[in-house]
């Protein structure tokens, strides 16, 4: 059932009509329950796990699956109808997936179930799966690749090594997209950051592989003022690395105007409020001798 907000946000776009089932879980299987298999990878549930929203155009739901096979990383896609062709394209995809269902589509709705390997932006994904011997190093040659984090179409994040003890990172990005994460990985290393090592690449497939590093992300728990000033400390050691002179910075400004937009597009009633606080973060902006950075 779709929650007050969620269904005022369905109202101000219908010009993307799947909308309503990409925030309802119950209502998009019972949608797609007839394109389902009926085995152990049939969803019975799940719940959201990462947003994009373009208003008027497009929306991309990352999710978590309940299966009786266990979790499965999925994404939900809904389209307006400008872009019916794609639909087709995400349908036949999957149908190439060897490791489960891979694509339901519904027409109507313009609405599209995906599994993380059937995600067209990120083919790596089922190389991965499929052959994890030729990213990850002998000893762990016969070690599946587990997911850990999905961001769909953009990167997936994979662990190999004991269920307890994970040895080895795989992040699959789009293809021909990992040089600059390269380039800047040596560039922290040279400057004697304490960066992952890499254990292999695949640049045109876009996988990278690094070493494992334990720790805690800071949201995870209580944090120690220790610990705080630590990640300062370390923080000031990443922005002390020279940016490259042929990329080209973030526009902050056009990044402060697409904020309110969205803003303005989820929460209408928050619009003036987002704008007032953009217009104060431009002028501390401006008044801030700014310096690039790597990272």
């Amino acid at each position: 059932m779709l929650q007050p907000a969620d269904l005022g946000l369905v109202r101000r776009d219908p010009a993307v009509p799947g909308l309503g089932f990409v925030f309802d879980v119950d209502a998009l299987l019972e949608l797609m329950e007839p394109r389902l298999p009926a085995n152990g990878q049939r969803p019975t549930g799940g719940r959201i796990t990462y947003l994009r929203y373009k208003p008027g155009t497009s929306i991309v739901a990352g999710y978590l699956l309940e299966t009786a096979a266990g979790p499965l990383s999925a994404y939900v896609k809904a389209w307006s109808p400008v872009a019916v062709g794609k639909l087709d394209k995400v349908a036949r995809y999957g149908r190439g997936d060897p490791f489960g269902w891979g694509a339901v589509v519904d027409e109507p709705h313009l609405v599209a179930l995906v599994a993380d390997t059937s995600d067209r932006a990120l083919p790596a994904v089922r190389d991965v799966r499929r052959h994890p011997e030729r990213f990850l190093p002998p000893g762990l040659a016969d070690h599946p690749v587990r997911t850990l984090r999905y961001n769909p179409e953009r990167r997936w994040v994979g662990v190999a090594g004991a269920q307890h003890r994970p040895a080895v990172l795989v992040k699959v990005h789009p293809p021909g997209s990992v040089a600059p994460v390269l380039r800047a990985s040596r560039a922290l290393a040279g400057a004697g950051l304490p960066v992952p090592g890499i254990v292999s690449t695949r640049v045109r497939r876009g996988v990278v592989a690094s070493a494992w590093v334990e720790g805690a992300t800071l949201h995870s728990g209580p944090v120690s003022p220790q610990q705080l000033a630590a990640t300062g400390s370390l923080l000031a050691r990443m922005h002390a690395v020279p940016p490259f002179r042929d990329v080209a910075g973030p526009d902050l400004l056009a990044e402060l105007a697409t904020a309110v937009a969205a803003v303005a597009s989820v929460l209408p009633e928050s619009a003036e409020s987002a704008a007032s606080v953009a217009r104060r973060a431009a002028a501390a902006l401006a008044a801030l001798p700014l310096q690039r950075c790597v990272v």
